[in-house]
């Protein structure tokens, strides 16, 4: 190389004694990447505050329990996972509604005039 720089790939490697705890890995990652990118949409949703604080707290809940849970390789740090679950579900059910609302019509007809 002309300058001296050189590009090494650094990786997060722990090591894992039970192999289902990678499972869980993968799967909060999972999640807390969908989620992250969820969060990009919550300007345009009617009330961004609830629905990127619900999606925010659902990532810590869920996603975070189950680091833990991988890291320290116990189990009992998952009890906070299920509100994580209905965190994102919330999240989801005010999207929804939000998108739900956009285009409501009022048609008001005067029937005297129709004659």
């Amino acid at each position: 190389m002309a300058h001296g720089i050189r590009l090494t790939n650094i990786s997060f490697q722990c090591v894992v004694k039970n192999a289902s705890y990678k499972e869980v890995w993968h799967t909060a990652s999972l999640y807390h990447l969908v989620h992250t990118a969820a969060l990009v949409s919550a300007p345009i949703t009617k009330h961004p505050n609830i629905f990127g604080g619900l999606l925010t707290g659902g990532i810590i809940a869920f996603s975070g329990t189950c680091y833990a849970v991988e890291l320290l390789e116990v189990r009992k740090y998952s009890t906070l996972a299920p509100f994580g679950g209905f965190a994102f579900i919330a999240a989801s059910a005010s999207y929804c509604f939000r998108r739900m609302n956009v285009q409501t019509y009022h048609i008001e007809l005067d029937v005297g005039k129709l004659d």
